[in-house]
């Protein structure tokens, strides 16, 4: 096309332009807010997990109050690999041991970490951290049970070969709640206390176009240089941290900290300024927008001492082999821009969030109906059972709560359940893992869609541990028993119970 006829159609189609412009803007936002947000069906805890009023998702208000985190420019910037493992019903379950060491030997320990266990895949190899120094990977895991929720959390995690002995220190305790829908509080990151995972930037999050892709608080570490020292009311944590490292106070401690700014603790809410832009603070990755967006909107928790000179993130196992923060002067760059310019939010607190008032972004929708492992919704269910001791437990979302039968097992205790009308089912799974020790020792299953003829039993067998999952071939019914046969002197617990297609 030649100039003149260029100059002619401009004319012709401008505002056909700004039309298809304003258009294509439109679809680009929304593909981007898509990307980020859920389904109308629903939030899967398993890619966007914890409450929506979880630390890690809920946005910084207007009435947030700033102030000076002055965290020196470090001379390091590196990602900080998290540990997510899904487990099935046919993995096998491992008992978990402590490290021989923090540093090399982690695979080296004998003595069991408790009575704690796990599901744990053969295939799955956590190396063992190496002799440089600055390879001593915190490895905060969350391993999550065949029910799709109930996590374990340790740290540090190792697994040095294919079908070997897990090893880490055991986070929460097997009496906590320890769940993808919970409030993400307890976990496996020791130097708070917190979350092995809430705040972990996933690989898709940085993958994903647009600047807008990480709806979430960040983990962040720094140095223990800058980390306060410790006097008489502060010990070197605030909430929602529950701990600070064990020898932060410890003067005689090489590891105790040395910060003189008393907002900034283990568990301090870090943010960047209202009124910073990513050219104002010289970002100019791609990885740095993004990372700028969450520490703005959402903020970033400290959730670990990184032991030197250096700042790190929390990133989904994986990402650092991807993304090399501190080999890519860009990131690198960047990063430290960022962490030099973040202030501390004084009034974040567990009645005040985020500081108050008009949230920066959305509140992360609701969770799936389906509880996002594929489960049938349990509303409007009934039960009854050998007890009446808070029969609808089993069928609340809550962890923390059971069905029990108040006494030792014995034989024709049972636990039935009317879903309200027939469904066509496969599967159903009993978890006790907050009471590991209460499973069905021995088991029988019964199917009925009137409450009236049962037939014979659809499943049998026995209980080997807190997750027991009762297949079979796929039948319609609308009412459930399962009968407990065995004896033991522990009672038969029920803290979760859900139904599969």
């Amino acid at each position: 096309m030649n100039e003149h006829a260029h100059q002619r159609m401009q004319g012709t189609f401008k505002k056909s332009f700004i039309l298809l412009l304003a258009f294509a803007m439109i679809m680009l936002v929304t593909l981007q807010f898509n990307h980020i947000r859920a389904s109308a069906s629903g939030r899967d805890p398993l890619t966007w997990p914890f409450a929506s009023t979880s630390i890690w998702n809920m946005p910084i208000g207007d009435q947030a109050q700033y102030a000076p985190a002055n965290i020196p420019r470090a001379a390091n910037a590196t990602p900080d690999p998290d540990w997510l493992i899904t487990t099935t019903s046919s993995d096998p379950v491992r008992p978990i041991y402590q490290p021989g060491s923090f540093g090399p030997g982690r695979c080296s320990g004998t003595t069991g970490e408790g009575s704690s266990t796990t599901y744990f895949p053969d295939n799955v190899i956590v190396p063992d951290a190496t002799s440089n120094p600055y390879s001593t990977p915190n490895n905060a895991a969350a391993i999550v049970q065949p029910d799709g929720h109930t996590l374990v959390q340790v740290e540090p995690l190792a697994r040095c070969s294919a079908g070997g002995n897990v090893y880490g220190y055991q986070a929460c305790g097997w009496a906590s709640r320890q769940d993808l829908k919970d409030d993400g509080l307890c976990g496996g990151h020791f130097g708070s206390g917190l979350s092995s995972i809430g705040g972990m930037v996933r690989l898709s999050e940085l993958q994903a176009s647009g600047d807008n892709t990480i709806p979430h608080a960040l983990q962040l570490e720094i140095w223990d240089n800058y980390l306060y020292a410790c006097n008489g009311t502060v010990n070197g944590f605030r909430w929602p941290a529950s701990r600070a490292d064990s020898g932060a106070c410890d003067s005689n401690n090489a590891g105790h900290y040395k910060g003189n700014n008393p907002n900034v603790l283990q568990g301090s809410l870090l943010a960047l300024p209202t009124n910073a832009t990513p050219e104002s603070l010289g970002i100019t990755t791609d990885v740095g927008r993004k990372l700028f967006t969450a520490l703005q909107n959402y903020g970033g928790y400290i959730v670990d001492d990184t032991g030197w000179d250096d700042v790190q993130v929390g990133v989904q196992s994986g990402v650092e082999k991807q993304y090399d923060f501190d080999g890519n002067s860009g990131y690198h760059n960047d990063i430290v821009n960022l962490f030099s310019a973040l202030q501390v939010i004084t009034n974040n607190s567990e009645n005040n969030i985020g500081g108050g008032g008009t949230l920066r972004a959305p509140m992360a929708p609701d969770f799936s109906s389906d509880s996002g492992n594929g489960a049938l919704d349990r509303t409007g269910w009934s039960a009854k059972g050998t007890s009446s001791n808070n029969l609808l437990s089993p069928l609340d979302g809550e962890a923390a709560t059971r069905w029990t039968t108040e006494a030792p097992q014995t034989n024709n205790q049972y636990y039935q359940i009317d879903m309200g009308q027939n469904h066509d089912i496969s599967q159903v799974v009993l978890d006790s893992t907050q009471s590991p020790g209460d499973y069905p020792r021995q088991y029988i299953l019964f199917l009925s869609t009137s409450n009236n003829t049962w037939g014979n039993a659809v499943a049998s067998g026995s209980g080997d541990g807190p997750i027991l999952t009762l297949s079979f071939s796929t039948q319609s019914a609308r009412y459930i028993t399962i009968q407990q046969t065995g004896s033991a002197a522990n009672w038969w617990s029920i803290h979760e119970l859900n139904v599969y297609p």
